[in-house]
């Protein structure tokens, strides 16, 4: 084989390495642009702005919640108490 046939193989190898490559990095970018515009849409619609941390939102809605129920039970335990320490002068007149 001479010199020609490898110049030659190089050369196809080289253009079909150029075109896989050059194909793979356009489906790469293609994928991560469609990526990116899907999060920036989510990013940017109002109804999802809040989404970004509304987990967060949630929990903190029902740790408020819990801490309110706790105060109101508070205040009737306390309420409870002071109806059970103070004793009432018509019992002893009941027969």
């Amino acid at each position: 084989m001479g010199l020609d046939f490898y110049l030659l193989s190089a050369f196809w190898l080289a253009v079909w390495c150029g075109f896989l490559v050059w194909s793979f990095v356009s489906r790469l970018r293609r994928g991560l642009q469609r990526q990116i515009g899907q999060l920036a849409e989510g990013w940017a619609s109002p109804r999802l702005a809040g989404g970004v941390f509304a987990s967060l939102e949630s929990e903190c809605r029902r740790i408020y919640q819990y801490r309110s129920g706790l105060a109101r039970l508070e205040q009737q335990a306390a309420a409870l108490r002071r109806r059970v320490s103070v004793p009432r002068e018509s019992l002893g007149r009941q027969t």
